[in-house]
């Protein structure tokens, strides 16, 4: 197994980095054209430096029609889209892994692999401007192009085999009989249906370093391909069991044992062992530094109170709280439901960003650990016309933010919890109306497009901003904003100069254009109009 960085070609003097030569050359292509079995690259045992485990931890889990399937590694996409297309309820789209050749005029004609150039275009579309790239490489020559796609699409199963151990490592001169990405094996193989979704899942459970697939570890030395840590067929081995996995759970066929599962038992009772030693040694040292820890500065309170918003904007709650040695606050929102009786509404699930002012510098360490550092703690809330829609908006009404914490005081720790003054949450108010047209028996206007604001000011979150980008605004918002509104209706409000009011319905198209009211506005009458979206949200213009 690969060692960081090794292989790598950017690490010259050491044995292997650099092209063979000579009569080692010679020699090498010799008993690589007579099909002896020598290993195409050199390895190293990696556990320890990139792997706490002697073996592969592979996860699925089945919720309904929907496969979350964990690799625990960095996956390329090759990996993830060969998997998804082998777990779908679809035979015969499976994806074998990028071909360059059907970029190639000269060569993306080719019926044997037309199938499969469709199937890519569809994850990669050439004639997208984003796709626009070059091929790349130096050699172009026709059997050098049928041995990469040889690599790509050829069925890369028996390569696991026992009788193929001394083999798997050492690509076969004949292309025929080489393995290639992934096995050609789907899900209905298994007898099982396929599932509505699939989704491949990285970084779960454990850490098995890069997976890059068979082609690109066969391509150059690389950094992706030094931490693909199992040898060249890493990505099918996790992509098939995967697969195998997966049918099980849907009745499919039973999974059967490995060949090294003797060692992972054992490798298991290892790591158990590792984990619980070191916890017990870590656990006790932590609990020593943490009676050791000096008070915080000054006792918990709020220090600022959330002011009203609108729809489209933020509400920020600001106090003292704990170190972050100790404290790590859970905020909540609540909304107001009846006079006095709050009820849970938002938390930090992804609606309650929450921040820490940390210590500044060398000054901010010594601060901390004399007592004198003030731990300053601040949370926001966005309200905002949902979109999709059914994620649901939020509802005007009378809302507070409730903290709970720890704080070191006394030299212990101690808890605190308090609740900030309500703030209200309001629509927003800023639909724009064209200067109407006002005439002896009507008044007609016009309803500009509703283009909601992108973001907001003030946030105790530096990076909050329009960032100017027309496609998407990662910085403006925390949730997910509506960009556009719907007109749904206006209205004419006339306050007489008796003192009477009246509301007269406006005839729109269903852009809010055209609009018109057939209404007579007499000496010292008052008149305005009143536009409202899909959400309730509003503009108010004052014809005179």
């Amino acid at each position: 197994m690969p060692v960081v960085g090794l292989p790598d070609c950017t690490r010259i003097q050491i044995p292997g980095a650099d092209p063979l030569t000579g009569r080692t050359a010679q020699l090498y292509a010799l008993l690589k054209a007579e099909n002896i079995p020598i290993p195409d690259h050199y390895d190293a045992p990696s556990l320890g430096v990139v792997e706490e485990n002697l073996r592969l931890k592979l996860q699925t889990f089945r919720l309904g029609d929907v496969l979350l399937a964990s690799c625990a590694c960095e996956a390329q996409s090759d990996l993830i889209l060969n998997l998804e297309s082998r777990l779908n309820r679809t035979r015969g789209d499976i994806y074998d892994g990028f071909d360059w050749a059907c970029l190639m005029p000269e060569f993306k004609g080719d019926p044997a692999y037309a199938q499969a150039c469709a199937i890519q275009k569809t994850y990669f579309d050439p004639a997208d401007p984003l796709n626009a790239t070059t091929v790349p490489g130096e050699n172009f020559a026709p059997e050098a192009i049928a041995r990469v796609r040889a690599q790509v699409h050829n069925d890369a199963r028996g390569w696991d085999l026992p009788a193929n151990a001394l083999t798997a490592g050492s690509e076969n001169a004949d292309i025929t009989k080489l393995w290639g990405n992934f096995t050609r094996e789907e899900i209905q193989d298994l007898n099982a249906p396929g599932y509505r979704l699939a989704v491949g899942v990285g970084h779960a459970g454990d850490y098995n370093g890069y997976t890059v697939s068979y082609r690109e570890y066969q391509s150059r030395d690389s950094y992706r391909k030094a931490l693909t840590s199992y040898g060249p067929h890493t990505a099918d081995y996790m992509a098939t069991r995967l697969v195998r996995m997966a049918a099980s759970m849907q009745g499919g066929a039973a999974l059967s044992g490995e060949l090294l599962d003797p060692l992972a038992a054992i490798d298991e009772v290892r790591q158990q062992i590792m984990s619980t030693t070191v916890g017990a040694l870590s656990g006790a040292a932590f609990d020593a530094w943490n009676a050791g820890l000096p008070n915080d500065s000054g006792t918990p309170e709020p220090l600022q109170q959330p002011a009203a918003i609108t729809r489209f904007n933020a509400a920020h709650f600001q106090w003292r709280g704990g170190s972050t040695a100790v404290d790590n606050p859970r905020v909540r929102v609540e909304r107001e439901s009846a006079p006095g009786v709050w009820l849970p509404h938002a938390d930090q699930s992804g609606e309650v960003p929450v921040r820490v002012e940390f210590p500044d510098g060398l000054p901010g360490v010594l601060r901390t650990y004399t007592g004198m550092q003030e731990w300053i703690w601040s949370a926001s809330y966005e309200a905002y016309t949902a979109f999709p829609a059914r994620m649901g908006s939020t509802a005007p009404g009378s809302y507070r933010f409730c903290v709970e914490g720890e704080s070191r005081q006394g030299f212990a720790t101690v808890p605190y919890a308090f609740c900030s003054e309500p703030f209200a949450v309001s629509v927003w108010d800023g639909i724009a109306i064209a200067t109407p047209q006002v005439t002896l028996d009507e008044v007609r206007f016009d309803v500009a497009d509703i283009v909601y604001p992108r973001s907001y000011e003030g946030s105790p979150f530096p990076f909050v901003s329009d960032n100017g980008e027309a496609r998407i605004c990662d910085p403006c918002s925390f949730r997910p904003w509506a960009r556009r509104g719907q007109f749904q209706r206006a209205e004419l409000q006339v306050t007489r100069a008796s003192g009477t009011t009246e509301t007269f319905a406006a005839s729109c198209d269903a852009q809010g254009k055209g609009c018109k009211v057939g209404v007579s506005l007499g000496t010292g009458d008052k008149a305005r109009i009143r536009a409202y979206d899909q959400d309730g949200n509003t503009g108010t213009h004052i014809v005179r």
